[in-house]
């Protein structure tokens, strides 16, 4: 008896078994579905359904739809959508076999329009369908919230969560301004969930990438940290994003700084933020003598007994480091946390989301996690030419920064374990900056062709737009010229071997054509790679010139990758 109940015992394990590796790794089928305009496609998986909705190009009338990665079909059928309804080349359709690009004619009660798929695989899809069916409210206001539910398929068609949503909301300060449509938000599930790359988590941030010309240098300067200090690296992972059914395209998924462990053990004794004086003044906060200002992360809602011993251990902190005594800091901390910094060029270094930590079983302030690189590697260019040129200095200041860094690496024993940091990791930050980026365009081609069908990257005229071409692939290339010249000449201000680079263009030459009130004043022919200054040239002297195809400011320290057209800056 007893061996007849485990045998049924097991039977049933093998079987609930069996049923969730069908569940997980089925067929996905897809269906058009009715809708106003032009139909739907819902997807299929056993028991769940999503749909997602096509998007009409304004300026050329093309009907797309973008289907996720890891669906395991490519055939579209009928569905609920009457034979009358739907028709391709005027032919009642039951099932369209499809491949990603391709255009179909195709007429809908009585309507025809040209109908473009496309596949993008690589990365997890997450469907998030807010309770009240819109965004609306969610982008009124950064605070708002809304519940809802939350699909998330692997890149190989695994449901890697399918449930509720318990909060979505806005998230970011520049980058939650930056777009009406495309924005950053936070999502908080009750249980915890593995995603993409990530594992374990409950609460995330979907971050839009609006500044990050390239796609992936947030994602590289995040690995770079991780490299360098595990412990209190943010983990991420790129999704594609649907928002009640609409394609939002290429997101990075992380973890939210606030919400990593080592923050919210018992151990922890507090995690400020050093940020600008208007932002901090939204949260708990105090200041020091130096006129910068922390927001209080953990714990929540302090007392003000807490804050004052909070204010008088930061003070502290700082009298030290400006005396350069290192006696109240956790060095080895600062120092990776520096050299992050240092080697991304990160304009908000020491401005806004820079992290400090401190724990209950000693007395010392902790630097970390590296958060905040959308101005990283050379794309801030509004703040100067030195934030372009790879060459151009160890570290750069502005006003509104917290001096610390700036004086520690003036100390010599600071620099000591810098330099120890950056022979020990060197290998593993180069292979990053040449293989890793190779990687990562590979990843991300079919999921850039998408985005930039859906949010025209490539044509917006902006002046604080991510990137300094036109062309994707140009963006990545400057990305991978700027990091690995960044790394050598790190190496060579601390001593650390490391090959010089030499960056080599593609052998096409380009054409570069300076205009003034409309009339042509300059035409140059430069080798792919090869960078010119304006003062090199008598017509171009005394004027500051920036690119047409959007309003950016022209550097010297920026290769010529693609033929551009320049005109004097107007602002």
């Amino acid at each position: 008896m007893k061996k007849r109940m485990w045998l049924v015992a097991i039977l049933s394990v093998i079987m609930v078994s069996v049923v969730v590796g069908i569940f997980l790794y089925g067929d996905h089928k897809l269906e058009f579905s009715d809708a106003k305009e032009y139909p739907e496609i819902t997807i299929i998986d056993h028991e769940i359904k999503t749909s997602v909705k096509p998007w009409e190009d304004p300026d050329t009338g093309l009907v797309h739809y973008f289907l996720p990665g890891g669906i395991k079909s490519d055939v579209v059928y009928r569905g609920d959508v009457a034979k009358k309804d739907l028709s391709v080349g005027g032919t009642s359709l039951n099932k369209l076999k499809i491949s990603s690009d391709e255009t179909f004619d195709l007429s809908y009660k009585g309507k025809e329009f040209k109908a473009s798929f496309h596949v993008i695989p690589n990365m997890s899809s997450v469907f998030i369908d807010t309770k009240s069916g819109s965004m609306e409210k969610i982008n009124e206001d950064k605070e708002n919230t809304e519940t809802g539910k939350m699909l998330s398929v692997s890149k190989d068609g695994k449901i890697e969560y399918y449930g509720k949503l318990e909060e979505i909301k806005g998230h970011g300060n520049v980058t939650w301004t930056a777009s009406d449509e495309k924005k950053p938000y936070s999502i908080k599930l009750k249980d915890k969930i593995d995603i993409g790359d990530i594992t374990d988590v409950n609460e995330l941030l979907l971050l839009g990438l609006y500044y990050d010309g390239d796609k992936i240098h947030t994602k590289l300067a995040l690995d770079l940290a991780e490299i360098l200090d595990p412990k209190v690296a943010i983990r991420s992972t790129y999704i594609n994003l649907y928002l009640n059914g609409e394609f939002m395209g290429l997101y990075l998924a992380t973890e939210a700084p606030k919400k990593l462990e080592i923050f919210n053990s018992k151990d922890n004794e507090f995690l400020i933020e050093k940020d600008l004086y208007l932002r901090a003044m939204d949260e708990v906060h105090f200041g020091i003598e130096s006129g910068d200002y922390f927001s209080v992360c953990r714990p929540k809602n302090p007392s003000e007994e807490f804050l004052k011993e909070m204010h008088d251990f930061v003070q502290e902190v700082d009298d030290n480091i400006r005396e350069c005594n290192v006696e109240s800091i956790d060095v080895e901390s600062f120092a990776v946390q520096c050299l992050v910094q240092m080697i991304t060029q990160n304009n908000d270094a020491m401005r806004t989301s820079t992290f400090f930590y401190k724990m209950k079983d000693d007395n010392l302030l902790y630097a970390g996690p590296a958060w905040d690189f959308d101005g990283g590697f050379g794309e801030a260019y509004n703040l100067g030419e030195t934030m372009i040129d790879p060459q151009g200095g160890v570290f750069f200041s502005d006003y509104s920064q917290l001096e610390w860094f700036h004086i520690l690496t003036k100390d010599d024993y600071f620099n000591g374990v810098i330099t120890d940091i950056l022979y020990e990791h060197v290998d593993e930050i180069d292979k990053l900056f040449s293989e890793g980026i190779d990687n990562y365009e590979k990843m991300l081609e079919e999921a850039y062709k998408a985005e930039d069908t859906r949010w025209k990257w490539s044509q917006i005229k902006e002046f604080y737009k991510g990137g300094h071409y036109k062309e994707w692939k140009n963006l990545v290339r400057f990305l991978r010229y700027y990091s690995q010249s960044r790394l050598e000449y790190m190496c060579s201000q601390y001593g650390v071997d490391y090959p010089t680079t030499h960056f080599e263009g593609n052998g096409e030459m380009h054409t570069v054509t300076f205009k003034k009130n409309g009339e042509e004043i300059l035409k140059l022919t430069v080798k792919d790679g090869d960078m010119i200054n304006p003062e090199d040239y008598p017509e171009l002297h005394g004027i500051r010139w920036m690119f047409t195809y959007f309003e950016e400011v022209f550097y010297k320290n920026v290769p010529i990758f693609e033929d551009c057209e320049l005109v004097p800056y107007i602002y």
